[in-house]
């Protein structure tokens, strides 16, 4: 920076020092939703933002980090859309039945096809109690079920209610809805893999119940299967 008046220096100086400032503040925003910070790392900064000598170069790292934090929020959504809808029909209700049917009517939702009631039980399609969901032109199926628990081979849950809320989603990323469902949690699944098919399961106990959460993907599958069974006593 040899030959620059003192003015001018200062001037450069402080454009640097809030550069920096705003490259720090941009990579620990990009940690937060996930986003690799290469694009914000020292070495970055250097490159991109060069202590505003070049105002192309710092308008296109501006461009580089809502290209960056678009591409997040779009990965989350990905996350998040099949889960609010499932969360909103089977979790939000506290998977109590009459609340999920009391739901089904105030929203309106459609009835289910003869060949969606078969891809939620096959062999048994008229035995399904459910509605679509109608999201973004998409169909989210739900079905719901009510049992006693009955038989000595069954111990200390003879006599338990149990109770089940599921949504059948179109196809989405499992991994992104297996994180959502894991944040809502807060608690980490157990995760098999079984004959093409991929299960996570969230077990949740108090002194007298459990509650399984369960989602499972599959290339044998339609979508994703989003379910919460209860065993209350």
């Amino acid at each position: 920076m040899a030959g620059l008046d003192p003015a001018t220096q200062r001037a450069r100086n402080a454009q640097q020092d809030r550069n920096t400032k705003s490259t720090k503040t941009l990579g620990l925003t990009l940690g937060g939703l996930g986003v690799s910070s290469f694009f914000f790392s020292d070495r970055a900064a250097a490159r991109y933002w060069v202590a505003g000598s070049n105002p192309a170069m710092t308008r296109r790292g501006r461009r580089i980090a809502i290209a960056a934090l678009a591409f997040a929020c779009a990965a989350t959504a990905a996350g998040a859309a099949p889960f609010d809808v499932y969360r909103g029909a089977c979790l939000d209700t506290g998977n109590d039945l009459a609340k999920v049917r009391a739901l089904a009517k105030a929203q309106n939702w459609a009835a289910l096809t003869e060949a969606e009631r078969e891809q939620l039980s096959p062999g048994n399609g008229r035995g399904v109690e459910g509605w679509a969901i109608v999201k973004d032109g998409a169909r989210h199926l739900v079905s719901i079920s009510g049992s006693t628990i009955e038989g000595g081979m069954t111990g200390d849950s003879s006599g338990s209610n149990v109770v089940s809320c599921g949504v059948l989603t179109p196809k989405a990323d499992e991994k992104a809805v297996a994180k959502t469902y894991s944040a809502y949690l807060k608690r980490q699944p157990s995760e098999d893999h079984v004959e093409g098919l991929t299960t996570y399961t969230w077990a949740i106990r108090d002194a007298s119940n459990v509650t399984y959460h369960y989602l499972v993907s599959g290339t044998n599958l339609p979508g994703l299967s989003l379910s919460v069974s209860s065993i209350r006593k």
